[in-house]
């Protein structure tokens, strides 16, 4: 009796291929930043249908303050005078920021910081908050207004003014401050309060009957943004919610779809309460790394990337580059080339 085989109805497998991608491989004439860039593949991908992001690494060298996130400028009031603060771009510790802050206020008033009219910015360790002090009552901070201006023209890479945002609007918000405009010093008497000083001179301690201050409502949080937003033109597959702008009522119909296609934690590690920027590690860290298609993608031979934050700046990665590994699945129509072996009869 002659045995016949049962044709599959099924003749596909899935072809796996692992492409490994450096920013430093790109046309660096056509795409000077490596936070945005197109690549053309080795070969064309066919029937894709899925992509995974197996790993990336991306340097520890990730700014907090800057021009381009719009968070290294406010404008501090003595009295009449008025003065604005830039910050030089940087990764700003909790302490070296308030050290930085008075360092400016003091050279920029000159003579008007005396030795009887001391301005002190000192990090409380314990409400995790900056204590801006002066025995000058009658001082301000604004962190809005004409004088503060960053490029956010079309062409720049920094399109986006974050002032508009409800939430991580600027260095005012980095420093645990609601108010974008205008914050008063007020009078603080109590010189039981072991916050409220001033160093005189480098080392001798004096407190004082009557002094301003200004403490913010909210803790410091420098590190805003955490999380890298990694997209894959015509091939993300995940969500997104808009953040919230002050001049809407809601965020109702703000979503976007299919905005993104991995999204990258940024790791921070805590050294003596000031944060420190990690390298970025492994697939274990990525949330929605893995992408399905149907019907699969029926060709790839470029791949045009993009590195952002939730609210759409791009990452400023200076000159630094990025390498990631990319998993495609192909779907082959092979089984009908096989030779299949009969079973063997005695």
């Amino acid at each position: 009796m002659e045995e016949f085989l049962i044709e599959r109805l099924q003749n596909f497998t899935l072809d796996r291929k692992v492409l490994s991608i450096d920013t430093n491989d790109r046309d660096k004439t056509r795409w000077p930043n490596p936070n945005e860039f197109e690549v053309s593949l080795p070969q064309t991908y066919s029937n894709v249908e899925s992509i995974r992001l197996l790993n990336i690494q991306i340097p520890n060298k990730l700014y907090n303050i800057s021009e381009h996130l719009q968070n290294n400028k406010m404008i501090v009031k003595n009295g009449s005078d008025k003065l604005l603060i830039t910050l030089d771009d940087g990764y700003y510790s909790n302490s070296h920021i308030c050290d930085t802050i008075q360092n400016k206020v003091r050279l920029g008033f000159g003579s008007a910081w005396t030795p009887n009219n001391v301005f002190n910015v000192d990090f409380n360790n314990v409400s995790q908050k900056p204590h801006f002090t002066s025995t000058n009552k009658d001082f301000s901070f604004i962190f809005f207004d004409p004088d503060i201006s960053y490029n956010t023209s079309s062409n720049s890479p920094c399109n986006n003014n974050v002032y508009d945002q409800h939430s991580n609007w600027g260095l005012g918000h980095n420093l645990g401050f609601d108010n974008k405009q205008w914050v008063e010093s007020h009078a603080v008497h109590d010189t039981s309060n072991s916050d409220i000083f001033f160093y005189y001179n480098s080392n001798q301690l004096v407190p004082t009957s009557a002094v301003g201050a200004i403490i913010p409502p909210k803790q410091i949080e420098l590190n805003q943004n955490q999380f890298i937003y990694l997209e894959i033109d015509k091939y993300n597959t995940s969500d997104e919610i808009k953040p919230f702008i002050n001049d809407r009522l809601n965020n109702t119909n703000t979503g976007l779809v299919n905005s993104y296609f991995a999204k990258i934690p940024i790791k921070y590690n805590t050294y003596n309460g000031n944060s420190i920027n990690q390298s970025l590690t492994t697939k274990d860290d990525f949330i929605d790394s893995l992408s399905y298609y149907q019907p699969p993608i029926e060709k790839i031979s470029k791949l045009k990337i993009k590195f952002r934050y939730h609210n759409g700046l791009p990452v400023d990665l200076g000159n630094f580059n990025i390498s990631l590994t990319l998993e495609f699945n192909q779907i082959r129509n092979e089984m009908k080339t096989y030779d299949v072996r009969k079973p063997f009869r005695i």
